[in-house]
């Protein structure tokens, strides 16, 4: 579905004005976004999964963890699959105002795609360098889109989500490095074509949803604080948005490509797009996008 067409239909938790910036800019900052007692069963979840990490000693198909990691300090960096996981994140991605924000951008019928939670630890080295969504799954049409929600209160040194405004509207870079393989990171020479002083960074107390579009270019800085930084990321498209490739095993859970509100589409809607591919996923050959772009790292991180 296109933007005009979505204009054409009331939205129900957006203003009008709001959903105007999200076309123009490509990002909203939505602060007390989720109510308090569905945020405290975020949070309790939240925290449920990194007590579960004591019991592990490496990554595995449920989390990745920081090199650093011990069962007396766990140390997660990824709950892969966390609607699989808690039923509160199911609950949150598929029966909250969350799927009407969504309906208000892609359009009444929304297809979800995944969720997991990207933990920063206090003092960790994890940066999350600057990459567009619809690098990793990209769609017969863009509209694609990825929520991050704020179960904690998330302050500037806590390496927040960075954008780039107005960056959706531009090419999908390519994410593969100059040996053919697919970093998940924009090369230096394309970021380098960037106006990166006009790069926004997004704190926020908890229950603060963040939206982007697929295209927007995006990243973090570390965890400078003292304490732990959760980021629920749940991703939706149109339901008339098919996917050109499967998700890796790792994200994909049992609602993956369910539609979620409205009607199952009878034809998928094709923009023309000139996207590179991402290779097709194994559990063996998939690495998180930290570890992918660690290995390729040759300069300062977003």
């Amino acid at each position: 579905m296109t933007p005009d067409r979505i204009r054409s239909l009331a939205p129900s938790v957006l203003s009008a004005e709001q959903r105007e910036s999200f076309f123009a800019r490509g990002y909203l900052c939505l602060p007390g976004f989720v109510p308090r007692a569905q945020l405290l069963r975020l949070r309790a979840a939240s925290d449920a999964a990194v007590t579960r990490t004591r019991s592990l000693v490496a990554s595995n198909m449920d989390f990745s963890l920081d090199p650093d990691h011990t069962p007396e300090s766990p140390r997660p960096s990824r709950l892969f699959r966390a609607s699989d996981e808690d039923p509160a994140f199911w609950q949150y991605a598929s029966g909250s105002p969350l799927v009407e924000l969504a309906a208000d951008l892609v359009g009444p019928d929304v297809r979800y795609r995944e969720a997991y939670v990207n933990y920063k630890c206090p003092g960790s080295e994890m940066t999350v360098h600057w990459h567009q969504d619809f690098a990793f799954f990209p769609h017969t049409n863009p509209s694609v889109i990825t929520t991050i929600t704020y179960p904690v209160d998330v302050t500037p040194e806590m390496g927040p989500l960075m954008v780039l405004p107005e960056s959706h509207t531009g090419e999908i870079f390519d994410h593969y490095d100059d040996a053919g393989a697919f970093k998940g990171r924009i090369g230096e020479a394309d970021l380098a074509r960037l106006p990166l002083d006009r790069v926004v960074s997004l704190p926020g107390p908890a229950g603060t949803v963040i939206v982007i579009d697929g295209g927007m270019v995006h990243g973090s800085r570390r965890n400078e604080s003292e304490r732990l930084r959760p980021a629920l990321v749940i991703g939706y498209s149109a339901a008339d948005a098919f996917p050109y490739v499967a998700m890796s095993p790792q994200h994909s859970d049992r609602h993956t490509w369910h539609v979620v509100r409205g009607r199952r589409p009878l034809y998928a809607h094709h923009q023309p797009l000139r996207v590179k591919v991402p290779p097709a996923w194994t559990s063996e050959d998939f690495e998180p996008i930290f570890n992918m772009q660690r290995d390729s790292e040759t300069s300062g991180s977003a």
